[in-house]
């Protein structure tokens, strides 16, 4: 199956520029995302050609309201923008859209054999238009097999650990990267600044022997570029290779927690907790705590799987076998089933 990505100009997550998966390699790819890797495996997973289209309105507030910095940094870093009617969708089966952005019944009636499916990039600010054959839900995590369409369907963000083992050194230390949600938390707890508890966290761990790599990507509200404990953009492929050179990675502020996902990719152990929605299916009972983490408490079971080389053993095949199954072959399975179902209509 052939898939074209869509995304509006007027959106600062995804792609910043077109490309057609074929003439480019993984590190160009990783350039194009330049504030957070959301989308990026569903490129990897599917050969997906990636357009932005010059939508000069949004129907999103979320996006109406972006802060002039934001709206600026957009307009400067987004290349090859197209009109939607200028792109040959002829050849593609299926045109899967980072939120509601097209005219899908216009669509629809122009092309009645194609796949019309979307996903709510920004699942706090999901809209449901039952237009298209199909919406991806990433919070959905029943993983029901799809019976019809023009339905919403189980879909947790898909992503292809092969690829990224293949293209990112994962070579392992015994260090631990912290997702920057538990960093901030931490600093809360502490009443104390980010800068302040980095530090003290880097102290901490290297009493034990145990190297730190923190990352505070995104700080403020998921609006501001990637950026590292230096202030410094840091692009997605940095970003990989820093998660890649870590043996640990932990998130236990509850979120979705769909970078705990990334990481097992990148073969790293991961910690987790029952709060976040992606833990259950991806952490390893040992690496699973009940609530948000201390850091004493993470130390600790670092320590004891640190101690444990057969139990490490196992977690890591465990991660394998959950990756596989529930965020690679199950998406392959809906969209192949969809594109069944959708020749039957035509």
């Amino acid at each position: 199956m052939k898939i074209l990505i869509l995304k509006e100009k007027l959106d600062q997550l995804g792609s910043y520029n077109y490309f057609e998966y074929k003439d480019n390699t993984f590190n160009k790819i990783c350039d194009y995302f330049k504030t957070k890797a959301n989308g990026i495996h569903s490129v990897f997973c599917f050969d997906a050609d990636y357009f932005i289209i010059d939508n000069k309105t949004t129907k999103y507030n979320y996006k109406k309201n972006l802060s002039d910095n934001i709206c600026n940094y957009i307009n400067k870093n987004t290349k090859l923008t197209h009109n939607i009617n200028n792109i040959n969708i002829n050849n593609y089966d299926i045109i899967w859209c980072r939120d509601d952005i097209i005219d899908v019944i216009k669509l629809k009636n122009l092309y009645p054999d194609k796949l019309f499916i979307y996903e709510n990039v920004e699942h706090a600010f999901a809209n449901f238009n039952y237009d298209y054959d199909l919406i991806l839900d990433h919070t959905d995590f029943s993983f029901r097999a799809i019976q019809k369409l023009n339905t919403k369907i189980s879909f947790p963000y898909p992503i292809n650990k092969d690829i990224l083992r293949k293209n990112i050194d994962c070579i392992k230390s015994k260090t631990i990267y912290f997702d920057s949600r538990d960093i901030i938390q931490y600093a809360k707890i502490a009443n104390t600044s980010i800068d302040n508890i980095n530090s003290q966290i880097s102290n901490f761990m290297k009493q034990y022997n145990i190297s730190v790599n923190i990352v505070n990507k995104r700080p403020e509200k998921h609006l501001s570029p990637l950026l590292d404990n230096d202030s410094n953009i840091t692009n997605t492929l940095t970003y990989f290779n820093r998660i890649g050179q870590s043996k640990y990675f932990v998130l236990t502020f509850p979120r979705l927690g769909q970078s705990l996902v990334e990481a097992a990719a990148l073969n790293c152990i991961v910690i987790g907790t029952k709060k976040s929605i992606n833990s259950p299916f991806i952490c390893h009972k040992e690496c699973l705590f009940n609530d948000f983490a201390s850091l004493e408490q993470i130390k600790n079971n670092v320590l004891y799987l640190e101690s444990k080389p057969e139990l490490q053993k196992e977690i890591l095949e465990y991660q394998d076998k959950m990756l596989t199954k529930y965020y690679y072959e199950h998406q392959k399975n809906v969209l192949q089933k969809a594109l069944e179902l959708k020749k039957k209509c035509f």
